[in-house]
């Protein structure tokens, strides 16, 4: 079984409308070949729900897939784009890590907080080309399993002072969808 993460809810949605599953958990749905995990927002967080689920079914998951939104750093990355992660950067301390890619792939970079100031991008954008809060907590948890780790980003927003929070959260069905094709049409061919 693969266990798919996710930060929110609405990310998962179209995932969780597709495959039948139950919830051992508040976080936490099965399906029969999938555990999707409902991280939340920011590292520390994710790394206390992804650890709680390896640590009572690590023996069922042979992978883990991230799937989500990032701001991107860079004008050339449209909205609504999706694109797999080639490594991920830790904000604080500049540490980076490999992920498995099919074909090119990005750098995200994982922020302590939404990159909503124009400064602020443009310092992340030195370390990547998109930024999320999650990704490198994701990657390190599953390294610590000894557990091969891919994930698939959608292109929410430009990070900066024209963030808008709400709209990104009103389009939340609909990034989901989008993250759901891909990852039907590409990641699991």
């Amino acid at each position: 079984m693969k266990l798919i993460v996710f930060a929110h809810r609405g990310e998962a949605q179209a995932f969780l409308n597709h495959f039948s599953n139950t919830q051992p958990d508040e976080f936490l749905y099965r399906s029969e070949n999938y555990f999707f995990l409902i991280g939340g927002e920011g590292g520390f967080k994710m790394r206390k729900r992804m650890e709680k689920t390896l640590q009572q079914y690590a023996a069922e998951i042979e992978g883990i897939l991230n799937a989500g939104v990032a701001g991107s750093l860079h004008d050339d990355l449209p909205t609504g784009a999706v694109f797999e992660i080639k490594r991920v950067v830790d904000e604080v301390s500049g540490r980076m890590l490999d992920l498995q890619s099919a074909g090119k792939g990005l750098t995200c970079v994982s922020a302590q907080k939404q990159a909503d100031s124009d400064d602020y991008a443009l310092r992340l954008s030195k370390l990547g080309d998109v930024v999320d809060r999650e990704l490198y907590e994701v990657t390190s948890v599953a390294m610590r399993w000894k557990l091969p780790v891919r994930s698939i980003k959608i292109i929410s927003d430009r990070a900066g002072n024209s963030v808008d929070k709400h709209a990104v959260i009103s389009k939340a069905s609909w990034f989901s969808r989008r993250l759901f094709d891909y990852f039907i049409e590409k990641s699991e061919k």
